[in-house]
C-alpha cells in the first residue's frame, strides 16, 4: 500500500498542476500563423530560399545546393530571432505566469501528502525545497514535454507550496527506493536517420520524451548518490565516467602513462576496447 500511496500522490500533484495551467491560460481561438504574419525581411528571405530551391532542383549543381543550404540556415536564424522578440505569442506571458503561480498554490493546498515515517536504514540525505528550486532553474526552456504534458516553463512557475510538496514526494521515494509508475512512461518519437532509406526499420532512431518531473527527480537522485558514493569511497579510482572534474582527456593521459611505463620496463601492455552498437536504443 505504501508504493500505491506514493503513486497516488504523484497523480494528485500532476492533476493539480494541469488544473492550474488550464485556469491560468485564457481560452482563445488559435490563430493560424502564415508567411503573411512575418516582417518584410523574412518574407524576402523566404522568396529567395524558394527561388534557390527551384534552381537547385532543376540544375542540381554543387554551387546552387550550397546557396540553398546557406539561405535555409539564414531563414531559420531570422525566424528564431523574430520569435524571441515576439514573446507575446508564447503561452506563459508575464501576467499569466503570476496567475499560474497562484493557481498551482491553490490546487496544491487542497491535497495533503502524509510523509512516511523515517527509518534508521535511510542513509541518503533528504532533499529540500531550496535544492529543488536550484535544480529547476537549470531546466532548459523549449524542450518537448513528456506524457504528463508539463513543460519546463510551467515547472519554473511552481510556488513554495508546490516545491514543499515535491520535496516530500522526492524524499519518500529516496527513503523507500521507489520510482513512480507515471514517471516511467514516455512518449516515443521515431526519427529517420539522415540519408537512409525509408523502408529499413534499422534506419530509424527512437527518441523518448520523459516527464519533466521525472527528470528533476533523477537530478536529485544523481546529486545525492554522487555525494554518498564520494563520501564512502565507493567508486574505483579507474572510473572517470559520470564524475565531476573527470574527463576523457584525463583517462587518455592515464592510458598513455600506463603504456609508456610498460615501454620503460620492457613489458607489453594489453588493451581491450569495446565498441557497443546502439547502446542507447
Amino acid at each position: 500500500m505504501l508504493y500505491q500511496d506514493i503513486d497516488q500522490a504523484v497523480d494528485r500533484f500532476t492533476s493539480a498542476v494541469h488544473t492550474a495551467i488550464k485556469g491560468s491560460i485564457p481560452q482563445q481561438t488559435p490563430q493560424h500563423c502564415s508567411i503573411y504574419d512575418f516582417p518584410s525581411g523574412i518574407k524576402h528571405s523566404v522568396a529567395e530560399k524558394n527561388r534557390a530551391r527551384r534552381q537547385c532542383q532543376k540544375y542540381r549543381t554543387p554551387d546552387l545546393l550550397k546557396k540553398y543550404n546557406m539561405l535555409t540556415k539564414l531563414l531559420k536564424t531570422q525566424i528564431s530571432l523574430h520569435r524571441e522578440r515576439n514573446r507575446a505569442h508564447q503561452s506563459f506571458k508575464s501576467n499569466q505566469a503570476s496567475k499560474l503561480t497562484v493557481e498551482v498554490e491553490q490546487e496544491i493546498t487542497k491535497h495533503y501528502l502524509k510523509h512516511p515515517p523515517k527509518t534508521e536504514a535511510a542513509t541518503i540525505e533528504e532533499c529540500s525545497s531550496d535544492e529543488i528550486r536550484s535544480l529547476i532553474k537549470k531546466l532548459k526552456n523549449g524542450k518537448a514535454p513528456g506524457k504528463d504534458r508539463i513543460t519546463s516553463q510551467a515547472i519554473k512557475m511552481f510556488p513554495r507550496a508546490a516545491l514543499d510538496c515535491l520535496a516530500e514526494i522526492f524524499n519518500a521515494r529516496l527513503q523507500y527506493q521507489h520510482f513512480p509508475k507515471a514517471w516511467k512512461e514516455a512518449r516515443v518519437i521515431v526519427f529517420l536517420k539522415a540519408g537512409k532509406p525509408l523502408r529499413d526499420t534499422a534506419n530509424y532512431c527512437p527518441t523518448r520524451l520523459l516527464s519533466g518531473l521525472s527528470k528533476l527527480f533523477k537530478k536529485v537522485i544523481l546529486a545525492h548518490l554522487s555525494d554518498f558514493a564520494t563520501s564512502e569511497n565507493l567508486l574505483a579510482k579507474e572510473q572517470f565516467g559520470f564524475q565531476k572534474e573527470h574527463s576523457t582527456n584525463h583517462q587518455l593521459f592515464r592510458v598513455v602513462d600506463i603504456i609508456s611505463h610498460g615501454f620503460n620496463i620492457n613489458k607489453p601492455t594489453g588493451v581491450v576496447f569495446l565498441d557497443v552498437a546502439k547502446a542507447f536504443n
